[in-house]
């Protein structure tokens, strides 16, 4: 790879070097006033109690056992993000529809921090992976202008709204994208530098981050081009020939590990052939999309510079067809993917797909600004510095984005704050009432994700236990792609489809005499009362916890005498009462 030097003296290198691991520190000690252990999001449900269930059991599989009898209980609390196999008998098992990277790192925080910090060292695995991916960011750009150019990108990948967003999220992006991009910059590197470890980092990071994000299968091709320019004789060799599947395999290593585990676990390459997400693109996806998808990547992802990335990405070409190919392979399958995906609502929620592109948008911006001001007397020279007036409009376009980004993230961080603190802290309340294996009955399935997670209680939703809400489960469709599995759906809806509100009544008062018979404690929690739209008011979460009446968690502490009513009824009027 013949490649410009980064301009300045190496002292200027290692001076811009410890800034960069400086900023990342930085990044990551501005995220410790907002970190909460907790998150309400159901994809996130199914990727950290994943993780749980991998650190006990050495699988992810969850299995709805009822521990008094040791029977399976069809109606405990499984996210919708989980698919099941066998639901019509007692071995029903289900598994999270995601791959299994990203919840092996939680298995691995959790064991490392023990019964005390293990919940906590899991919820530190995105920030961590976030702050280290804008570390790598300032290596990849300065493989390709100046280290204060690459100090600049870094500076504004902290500032995108969409980095705020993700590091604090338990999902699979942060951690995705500190594998991708350590990977490519790895890849660069060997490309520059032909050293068998480079290229053993390269191919293995950027397989594990396959196994994190199904789509990231797609960075083989900027390997396989690498591999393909970097080669020495034009007749391969036997070794060169032994040198290249060496880091095939590297990168295969992950990947096979991951399909071998799908087709034990699935008997498909991916979980999502169970909820037809798998076959969930079209063209007709594809035209509707696009221009959502650039909407995005400017507004959430490269806030007004996205621009000046797919400028800078096409003019790399310029310089360099080779680059320019690889970086297009990087950018160009994953971009075309998302914007033909069935799921592409407005907002965050979509953008989250297109973070792992971000580096290599970044490398050609600052590429193209760093070009513009190496062009002296109106002649390209490769190696002279970029002039004072590049420099400044450079600066000038990066703090006008980092400001904007920054009041947005400032926003959204504390608004999500907000809602993980009080999650947070209802969960620790509970503790405090409960028994470790109590029952805990509540509509809120938000709360439930994060129970599910941080204790071994019995969990059931109460739109179970809803003559309406069973019926709707009949409205399904076994072939259009959906988050829910509809076999799930079907299973349910059968097992109460004859049942009148009377008999899940029933149904739910057996489980709580069960509970109370063998001493455990029962819970039911209901949702906090709505703002007052008049006084602004609303009840506290936390208080409400400690008073009942007011509403937000109710608790029975001891078996009711006699016959006992509907618990709908008890609900409705005021609390269940011992």
């Amino acid at each position: 790879m013949k490649e410009d030097e980064p301009n300045g003296s190496n002292l200027d290198g290692r001076i811009y070097t410890v800034l960069a691991f400086f900023l990342a520190g930085l990044f990551l000690l501005i995220n410790m006033p907002i970190f909460v252990p907790a998150h309400r999001g159901v994809d996130q449900n199914g990727y950290l109690v994943g993780g749980k269930m991998l650190a006990r059991h050495g699988s992810m599989a969850y299995r709805t056992l009822d521990p008094v009898t040791g029977e399976n209980d069809p109606l405990l609390f499984v996210g919708r993000m989980w698919v099941g196999y066998d639901l019509d008998n007692s071995s029903a098992r289900f598994y999270p529809k995601y791959p299994i990277g990203l919840p092996a790192l939680y298995a691995a925080a959790l064991n490392m921090g023990g019964e005390v910090h293990g919940v906590s060292a899991a919820y530190w695995v995105s920030p961590v992976s976030m702050a280290l991916g804008v570390l790598a960011v300032f290596f990849l750009v300065r493989l390709v202008a100046p280290p204060l150019y690459a100090l600049l990108a870094s500076a504004l990948m902290c500032a995108s709204p969409l980095v705020g967003w993700v590091t604090h999220n338990p999902n699979s992006h942060a951690s995705n994208f500190l594998f991708a991009a350590w990977g490519l910059y790895f890849l660069f590197a060997w490309w520059k530098n032909n050293t068998f470890p480079r290229a053993f980092l390269a191919d293995f990071l950027t397989g594990y981050a396959a196994t994190i994000r199904y789509t990231d299968v797609l960075l083989i091709l900027p390997i396989l081009l690498v591999v393909y320019f970097n080669r020495k004789e034009k007749e391969p060799t036997k070794r060169s020939i032994m040198r290249t599947a060496a880091l095939i395999i590297s990168w295969a290593a992950p990947v096979g590990v991951l399909l071998a585990h799908n087709m034990i676990a699935f008997g498909s390459p991916t979980g999502y052939e169970a909820t037809n997400e798998s076959v969930g693109f079209s063209w007709e996806f594809f035209t509707n999309n696009w221009d959502n998808v650039l909407y995005q990547l400017n507004a959430y992802g490269m806030l007004l510079t996205f621009p000046l990335g797919l400028a800078g990405m096409v003019a790399i070409f310029w310089w360099s067809w080779r680059k320019g190919l690889v970086i297009v392979s990087w950018v160009l399958p994953t971009t075309l993917v998302y914007s033909a995906y069935y799921w592409s609502p407005e907002g965050l929620g979509f953008a989250r797909f297109f973070l792992v592109l971000l580096p290599a948008l970044l490398m050609s911006m600052f590429w193209l600004m760093s070009t513009l001001g190496r062009k002296i007397g109106g002649e390209y020279q490769p190696q002279g510095r970029p002039s004072s007036v590049s420099l400044a409009v450079t600066a000038f376009v990066v703090l006008v984005a980092m400001s904007v980004g920054m009041r947005s993230v400032a926003l959204r961080s504390g608004e999500a704050y907000l809602e993980r603190f009080l999650l947070d802290q209802n969960a620790r309340i509970l503790a405090g009432f409960a028994s470790p294996h109590s029952v805990v009955v509540s509509e809120d399935r938000s709360l439930m994700h994060h129970l599910q997670f941080v204790s071994d209680y019995r969990l059931y939703g109460t739109e179970f236990f809803s003559a309406r809400s069973v019926a709707g489960l009949k409205h399904v469709s076994m072939t259009d792609p959906a988050g829910w599995q509809p076999q799930q759906r079907v299973a349910i809806y059968e097992m109460l489809k004859d049942c009148s509100q009377r008999d899940l009544d029933l149904r739910l008062r057996g489980i709580i005499d069960a509970a109370l018979d063998s001493g455990e404690t029962v819970l039911y929690v209901r949702r906090a009362p709505k703002r007052d739209r008049k006084t602004g008011k609303t009840g506290s979460l936390i208080r409400d916890a400690v008073a009942p009446k007011q509403g937000y968690i109710t608790k029975v502490v001891a078996r009711w005498p006699g016959k006992i009513p509907s618990p709908y009824k008890r609900i409705r009027g005021g609390g269940w009462k011992a």
